[in-house]
């Protein structure tokens, strides 16, 4: 199929903002790119029709459309292992684009706005450089950004973007442990930082303060003292789970 018959179908049957990127590019020519999206289907097709080497971005925010983007694929699965993600089921069912990664696309939910954000990890031979392990693509309002899409070519590999699971006529919402990471991000980021297995230990924590003289002591301050943080956790029915424990009321 040719990538004016893409372009023609992401439009017609996907309601999706069309922006055309240069051959063999990810970014928009110019600066105002969001101004002069493409989302009529004849439109679309006519535009590539006479540039049928030109690559294809979706602009997110008019689209409504977001994605889980997976740069490092060792990473992620280390994440998934911790968090018992099967992710795997999650491309089988989700429409699934490939690159040098992998980027899932999801439907926003209507009245929904999501932001954009990034999970760097310490490089394993250089821990001063950072790696990003993956992305949650979005644009809120007045925002501008944009996905790359099939049959677009990569700028770096010279192959061409391609659907691995085909979307059928509608974009999934995302799960609802994707979008709980999405949305409480600033508290869950660290936990996903945490995970990474080369990365340097965190700091000890800060010896005890010293106790009070005899008789001085709360009730509070001496069941601290006489026991340990996980012991507790065990004695009132939680479960370790990786490097954290689970809540005998969740399932998550």
């Amino acid at each position: 199929m040719t990538i004016s018959r893409f372009a023609e179908a992401y439009t017609r049957r996907y309601g999706l903002a069309i922006v055309p990127l240069p051959p063999r590019a990810k970014r928009p020519i110019s600066d105002d790119w969001g101004e002069h999206v493409i989302t009529d289907p004849d439109a679309a097709r006519a535009y590539y029709d006479d540039h049928p080497d030109a690559n294809i971005g979706i602009a997110l925010g008019p689209s409504r459309i977001c994605s889980l983007d997976i740069d490092d694929a060792e990473a992620f699965d280390a994440i998934a292992a911790e968090f018992g993600i099967d992710l795997q089921a999650l491309v089988a069912t989700t429409p699934t684009i490939v690159g040098t990664g992998q980027r899932l696309i999801f439907r926003v939910t209507d009245g929904v706005d999501l932001e954009y954000h990034r999970l760097t990890w310490p490089d394993r031979d250089d821990p001063k450089r950072r790696r990003t392990v993956f992305e949650l693509r979005a644009a809120c309002a007045g925002q501008a950004r944009q996905d790359v899409f099939p049959p677009s070519v990569h700028p770096t590999t010279g192959r061409a973007y391609y659907w691995l699971t085909r979307p059928n006529g509608q974009f999934p919402e995302p799960p609802a442990w994707l979008l709980a990471i999405w949305r409480d991000w600033a508290r869950i980021k660290p936990q996903l930082v945490a995970v990474c297995p080369w990365a340097a230990p965190a700091p000890a924590p800060a010896p005890p303060a010293a106790p009070r003289p005899p008789g001085s002591a709360s009730v509070i301050d001496a069941w601290i003292a006489a026991h340990d943080l996980e012991t507790a956790l065990e004695r009132y029915g939680y479960t370790r789970a990786g490097r954290r424990w689970l809540s005998p009321h969740s399932q998550t």
